[in-house]
């Protein structure tokens, strides 16, 4: 079992992680994010952990915290990745 010491450091590699992945994204246009999205999506499916149903269930959780256009817009970005 790890320490708590442990456990912060984890998190907060993790944390260091993220921060440079949104970093990396932050100076990418939407197109070229929206084709790394299909790029990944296309890998997930091969590999079996993106399925119509785990889309679902994410837009499901995401969309009640959402405004209609940033829910309009995730059914677009779905519609892409679910192809």
């Amino acid at each position: 079992m790890k320490s708590f010491r442990e456990q912060r450091q984890a998190q907060t590699e993790r944390n260091d992680e993220v921060t440079a992945d949104v970093e990396a994204l932050s100076h990418m246009s939407e197109s070229d994010l929206t084709a790394l999205l299909q790029q990944e999506a296309a890998k997930a499916r091969a590999n079996g952990t993106l399925t119509t149903d785990t889309l679902r269930s994410f837009y499901d959780q995401m969309a009640p915290m959402l405004s209609e256009d940033q829910r309009q817009k995730m059914r677009e970005l779905l519609s892409l990745i679910a192809k």
